[in-house]
């Protein structure tokens, strides 16, 4: 993140993270202050020590400041910037970007999940285990056609398929019960117009408004190609997030 972005985030902050002092009341934080160190430890599943060595604070001072900073941001910044379209306009130009990047027609977002890994729990610990072998909370996204998120739900067990996490979220229910604005074009003559859809991977259900790459491809690759091409976006995004 370079400087300019970086202010821009102190300046829209700056008024849910006014400067105060540490918990231990041994320092005055600044804002950039709180932002830095909370940045710092996202940056690559940060060390909670290895942060408050780096920014001179207690690490009881750092936890407290890390998860208020986080608080903050996914109360006030999340809303703006991480939103599904609230108009017909902003679903065609979802749609015309993945069509000019891709060349897939009628596709507004690219639906996928990630595994972030946590300590064991203490209750139920079996139902966060997941298939790669650690504790994890299983994420479902969805982007647009230049990796920005759309939509995010962080909820579910890493036991749970991703299959099964979609069937209950919000973006389905939304989607089923047409409740986003949406819009219908007929791709092939002599065909009804179909809904802007989703494109996810095998794991998902093929719906009216979901399409997914065939699970063993003996043809049409190249209908393959385009859909996988467009989960790129979404898994360099969930890259840091990876457990792996």
């Amino acid at each position: 993140m370079d400087r300019i972005v970086f202010m821009k985030l102190v300046d829209e902050l700056y008024p849910y993270l006014r400067p105060g002092r540490s918990p231990r009341g041994d320092d005055v934080l600044s804002v950039e202050k709180q932002i830095g160190m909370t940045l710092y430890y996202l940056k690559d599943q940060g060390s909670l020590y290895m942060t408050a060595n780096s920014f001179g604070v207690s690490k009881s001072t750092a936890s407290v400041v890390i998860r208020k900073v986080c608080d903050v941001i996914t109360a006030t910044r999340g809303p703006k910037y991480i939103k599904l379209p609230s108009n017909v306009k902003e679903m065609a130009t979802l749609v015309k970007g993945i069509e000019d990047k891709y060349g897939f027609p009628q596709a507004f977002g690219c639906i996928d999940g990630t595994h972030i890994e946590i300590q064991q729990l203490t209750e139920n610990p079996h139902d966060y285990y997941s298939y790669k072998q650690k504790y994890t909370i299983n994420t479902q996204a969805v982007c647009d056609w230049n990796g920005r998120f759309l939509d995010v739900e962080v909820k579910w067990p890493g036991s749970v398929q991703d299959g099964r996490v979609f069937s209950n979220s919000r973006i389905n229910r939304l989607l089923r019960e047409e409740k986003l604005p949406m819009m219908y074009k007929q791709i092939l003559p002599g065909y009804d117009k179909v809904p802007a859809t989703l494109i996810g991977d095998p794991a998902y259900p093929l719906l009216p408004y979901c399409m997914k790459e065939y699970a063993s491809p003996r043809s049409n690759e190249e209908i393959d190609e385009d859909i996988v091409s467009q989960q790129i976006a979404l898994e360099r995004l969930q890259a840091n997030n990876n457990p792996d």
